[in-house]
């Protein structure tokens, strides 16, 4: 599932619910930048997991040049790795 495209120098906030208690997440993420506005635009994709059972292999923070930094990203909820 794909949520709408957000718009430039505005917050936005998605939730990936379904009905009252099924959750998804996060599972991939496109923008792109628009040097007059100086921000990025966001569209986010999501999905449920049909047996709720969710397993993570290793996970870490990857760089492909010096530009790429940690974003500040809120969730509900956190898990490790």
């Amino acid at each position: 599932m794909t949520t709408p495209e957000t718009t430039f120098d505005a917050t936005f906030i998605f939730e990936f619910v379904k009905g009252d208690d099924e959750l998804g997440f996060l599972s991939g993420m496109y923008s792109y930048h628009d040097n007059g506005f100086e921000d990025r635009v966001f569209t986010f994709e999501y999905t449920f997991p049909s047996d709720h059972k969710i397993k993570f292999g290793t996970c870490k923070w990857e760089t492909a040049n010096d530009f790429d930094l940690v974003s500040s990203i809120s969730t509900l909820y956190r898990t490790g790795c």
